[in-house]
């Protein structure tokens, strides 16, 4: 089986504790074709969501924040 994976960055604006984004990553990966979530270990308003595209949308995973009063963005990489 063939599965598609893309890795997508979300800013967090807030700054939260550790029990804060925890509950955050939970949340995100409780969508249908969320994989996995990472915080950064440089930077705690960087989360890292690897997804399948076919079964769950960015603005899912964005909005999955949003519900929860966060102030999110997702970030485009920049073009080499």
């Amino acid at each position: 089986m063939d599965i598609n994976m893309v890795d997508v960055t979300v800013h967090i604006n807030e700054d939260m504790n550790a029990e804060q984004l925890q509950s955050l990553q939970e949340a995100v990966r409780e969508l249908d074709g969320v994989i996995s979530t990472h915080i950064a270990d440089h930077n705690p308003h960087l989360l890292m969501v690897e997804m399948n595209p076919q079964r769950v949308q960015t603005d899912a995973v964005l909005n999955q924040l949003l519900q929860r009063g966060v102030h999110a963005k997702l970030l485009v990489p920049q073009q080499l």
